[in-house]
């Protein structure tokens, strides 16, 4: 759950950045392969903030989906959600703020990640599509 949730939030972060950039003949598609300049997940994150695609609560839930994400990936011992380290991350989501307009309520960490990665990268898709204003506020 957290390396497959953060790896769709990537792609979402993906398409919301490329969808701001100059069309080129290769779709900029260049930009993020190999060691390009926007190869990983923070070189990314960090270009489409500056780039202002979206505001500092964005950043910081995407900020804490990756470092759960790497936790996950490189801790030499198992990891689970209900892990203090982890659920302190989750517990810091802002998306969380707007679940009760989806009538939601998640109370555990596994349950606030999979709903900041749903939300957040529900915008950052409508977003790309050009079906929402640029996300240059925080959430809603």
């Amino acid at each position: 759950m957290a390396i497959s949730g953060a790896a769709l939030l990537e792609a979402a972060v993906t398409q919301a950045l490329l969808s701001r950039l100059r069309e080129s003949k290769t779709g900029n598609r260049e930009l993020f392969r190999g060691n390009a300049p926007l190869s990983s997940f923070s070189s990314i994150t960090q270009m489409a903030f500056a780039l202002n695609v979206f505001g500092k609560e964005y950043r910081h839930d995407i900020d804490g989906v990756r470092h759960i994400r790497n936790a996950f990936a490189h801790s030499p011992k198992e990891l689970r959600f209900a892990t203090k380290a982890i659920s302190d991350v989750c517990d810091t989501f802002y998306a969380l703020r707007v679940a009760p307009k989806f009538n939601e309520a998640p109370t555990t960490a596994r349950d606030k990640f999979s709903f900041t990665v749903r939300t957040v990268g529900m915008f950052l898709i409508l977003a790309s599509a050009e079906l929402m204003t640029p996300l240059k506020s925080d959430l809603p």
